[in-house]
């Protein structure tokens, strides 16, 4: 149950938890979601998030989505409600890998969140109205699903959130190459490169001395400068794991029994540098797409913690 006195607190006296926190999404067309009107879904043993459709809808080319509204409210300090506004972008993007559907954060702002101070603005949440979901999902499957993040100690890592979102906003992409790419893509965020041992960092800095005690004739001194400080930048990227090394690292660590997981990641994130650097494609783009895409996801529920709700079927 929702704890009585915060819900008391916040309407008996608003100005004890004046802050709330508000993300808007875009879905795809494979989630249908209608709502009547705001309806509020209970995602942990006392947090409520309020759901509603966005008062402005997309235009132009993504006029054919659909956009919607999440509000988390009753917290005493902004920094609260950004810190709950970052673990419910979290919440509904672990519910759409989950499920799996589409989905998009929209946003103009450094967050995906916007921290508001509720006292300022007249309404509130209501829990009269009630949702019908159509297709992939249903009311009770949202909120089980936000659950899993918004009920735990899962942190708002927002490595995490912005791999989550890249990943959850690659349905969206024209192509099967733009797709591709952009699944690829979304691994960077959980690569975090390790520094190798001190014996490697040494010898590096030791092509440092020398590369700074090294004259070059043929150049003039800017060019020289140019190239020594170019070479300088390169060189220190030898301190520590390739982006390449630590995300194949960190598909070990999250799919130890996993097998397969490193060759097939390890195959597309050399495909994708080929086909951003060289033009090229695969025939089976589709292919290597549904199966990335299920790695990944798997990835993520391991460092969530909790199980898909639609399992990855192996091929």
């Amino acid at each position: 149950m929702v704890k009585k006195q915060t819900l008391t607190e916040m309407d008996q006296e608003p100005k004890r938890r004046p802050y709330g926190a508000k993300v808007e999404f875009l879905l795809g067309e494979d989630i249908q979601l209608s709502l009547d009107g705001p309806v509020c879904l209970l995602v942990s043993d006392d947090t409520v998030v309020q759901l509603e459709l966005a008062p402005e809808q997309p235009l132009g080319s993504l006029s054919y989505l659909k956009k919607y509204r999440a509000s988390i409210e009753g917290f005493a300090t902004a920094s609260e409600g950004e810190t709950a506004g970052i673990k419910l972008s979290l919440a509904l993007l672990w519910a759409a890998v989950s499920r799996p559907f589409t989905l998009r954060l929209d946003y103009h702002t450094p967050l995906p969140c916007i921290v508001y101070d509720r006292t300022a603005s007249s309404g509130g949440m209501s829990m009269r109205e009630h949702l019908s979901v159509c297709r992939r999902v249903n009311a009770g499957d949202l909120a089980e699903l936000m659950q899993d993040v918004m009920s735990t100690s899962v942190s708002a890592d927002r490595h995490l959130l912005m791999s989550m979102e890249l990943f959850a906003a690659a349905r969206l992409e024209m192509t099967e190459r733009a797709k591709f790419v952009s699944l690829v893509s979304s691994l960077e965020p959980l690569a975090a490169p390790a520094d190798y041992p001190r014996s490697i960092t040494n010898l590096v800095q030791n092509y440092l001395k020398q590369l700074q005690a090294a004259s070059i004739p043929e150049l003039s001194e800017e060019d020289t400068s140019g190239i020594k400080k170019s070479l300088n930048g390169r060189l220190r990227e030898l301190e520590h794991e390739s982006i390449r090394q630590a995300l194949l690292r960190t598909v070990r660590e999250l799919l130890p029994f996993d097998s397969n997981a490193l060759k097939v990641i390890d195959e597309a994130y050399a495909l994708r540098s080929t086909m951003l650097h060289e033009g090229v494609t695969d025939p089976y783009l589709d292919r290597r797409t549904h199966v990335v895409e299920g790695i990944i996801r798997k990835m993520f529920a391991a460092r969530i913690g909790k199980p898909l709700k639609i399992p990855v079927v192996s091929e």
